[in-house]
């Protein structure tokens, strides 16, 4: 069984025979611009060379990161078309956050920084709404209106979980981030608090998230006269 382990070990370190290298640290500060700041763009490509794969590899960050910019900062995307040429032009720089290659393969995750002015000129261009500017963090909490009244901060909840899984994902220039509370609010904000909006526990919430504003995410099952069940959700948001 031993022999058979070390094979496979064997195995994976000629085939693959990856080397770990790491790049200088950049500061996000190098990046004039945040908002034109993307970061954790992963790329893995397999080519007959390292040097075509690691070309191909920053052609794609490049790209991702360019898409990943248009989400973020204009209010519709069109379907254009994007030519290698362009996009190279758009970059100030890429940074390499960590990398391994083989002779055929190349993985790395990159950060990309844009010029703002450059792409600002595209926007105009190709005549697209634009914003640039991050907003004030805002917390969310998820909030489960149930049979039993309301349910929040219960981990095992999936409109909880939901917003648990996919709040990371955003990235936009709105940041909101999971209310995560405290053992004092957890027991006293309850149904009649959510119901009456209770404004001096929400000032407590507010205060605890360290943000000027805190959004109810509330869903809550509901049978129309159909007779089918349909999830009903609505928000309301509070500043401090």
């Amino acid at each position: 069984m031993m022999i058979k382990y070390f094979k496979i070990f064997v195995l994976i370190i000629f085939q693959i025979s990856l080397i770990q290298s790491k790049a200088f640290a950049l500061n996000k500060d190098d990046c004039r611009s945040s908002s034109f700041y993307i970061k954790n763009i992963n790329v893995d490509f397999t080519k007959k060379s390292i040097i075509e794969a690691r070309s191909l590899a920053e052609q794609k960050a490049r790209l991702i990161a360019l898409n990943r910019l248009l989400r973020r900062l204009t209010l519709k995307n069109k379907n254009l078309i994007f030519k290698k040429s362009k996009i190279l032009q758009l970059v100030d720089f890429l940074k390499i956050n960590n990398e391994a290659n083989s002779n055929t393969r190349y993985i790395a995750n990159f950060d990309v920084c844009f010029n703002r002015d450059l792409v600002i000129k595209f926007f105009h261009k190709n005549k697209l709404q634009y914003a640039e500017s991050y907003k004030e963090p805002i917390s969310v909490l998820p909030i489960f209106k149930g049979p039993r009244g309301f349910i929040l901060w219960d981990k095992k909840d999936a409109w909880y979980s939901l917003w648990k899984d996919k709040l990371g994902l955003i990235d936009g220039l709105v940041k909101l981030k999971l209310a995560k509370g405290n053992l004092y609010l957890n027991r006293k904000i309850t149904s009649s608090i959510i119901s009456n909006y209770d404004e001096e526990m929400i000032k407590k919430l507010v205060a605890n998230e360290n943000t000027k504003s805190v959004l109810f995410v509330i869903a809550e099952p509901d049978i129309q006269n159909d007779g089918k069940k349909y999830l009903r959700t609505y928000t309301k948001l509070f500043n401090s």
